[in-house]
């Protein structure tokens, strides 16, 4: 039986790794995105609930393109500053889970580049399945761990109402995709400006649950 009682579940793209230019300029070459602002709208809900209102997209080839070209270059990248030492001190605490709109070989590819996958003991993308509540709830119920005992992190308002529907309470982090005032429209748990921060707001969040 796994020691560990609270679930995190944290979204890859903004919050673990800054991939806001790479997928802007991704999308600007893909989807003829007029502005930022519009890029920025796309991702108030479900990313590919955004796809399927545009009936000229297929959405399944649109996925097929954007991986194409966006993985190679996250695994240029670099993980957030001071998120690999926060993930490692609560990898001792918590089950720690990923559910993304990216590739699920993608964010592995990148999590083993740096040597911090085994932190994670799932990590579920978009070919897993769409919907961030279904693969919540699939979490959630393969550790066995309630609603109450579960947090996402997140840089979009569309995680945290995501989030919602499953039951899941959210601390938002500002350095990602979403600026403050965007998230704080979901009503998160907190909403935090450094990975410092975060450790804290998760330590308080489930102190005061009881979990």
């Amino acid at each position: 039986m796994n020691p560990k009682k609270n679930l995190l579940i944290f979204d890859f793209d903004g919050v673990i790794v800054d991939t806001f230019s790479t997928s802007y300029s991704v999308a600007q070459q893909l989807d003829g995105v007029d502005s930022l602002e519009d890029f920025r709208a796309a991702l108030d809900g479900n990313i590919f609930d955004y796809y399927k209102k545009r009936p000229h997209i297929d959405v399944n080839l649109q996925r097929e393109k954007w991986f194409k070209i966006y993985g190679p270059k996250v695994l240029e990248l670099m993980p957030v500053a001071g998120m690999v030492d926060l993930l490692t001190d609560l990898a001792r605490q918590h089950v720690l889970t990923i559910v993304s709109s990216s590739s699920s070989d993608t964010i592995s590819l990148f999590l083993e580049k740096y040597k911090f996958r085994e932190l994670f003991e799932d990590v579920l993308g978009s070919n897993d399945h769409h919907s961030k509540v279904h693969k919540m709830n699939h979490i959630m119920n393969k550790f066995s761990i309630t609603s109450e005992g579960a947090l996402m992190i997140t840089d979009t308002l569309g995680d945290i109402r995501e989030a919602k529907v499953a039951g899941v309470e959210s601390i938002a982090v500002s350095w990602g995709y979403h600026e403050r005032e965007r998230l704080l429209k979901g009503n998160p748990a907190a909403l935090v400006h450094t990975p410092q921060e975060l450790e804290k707001a998760i330590s308080h969040f489930f102190d005061n649950n009881g979990k």
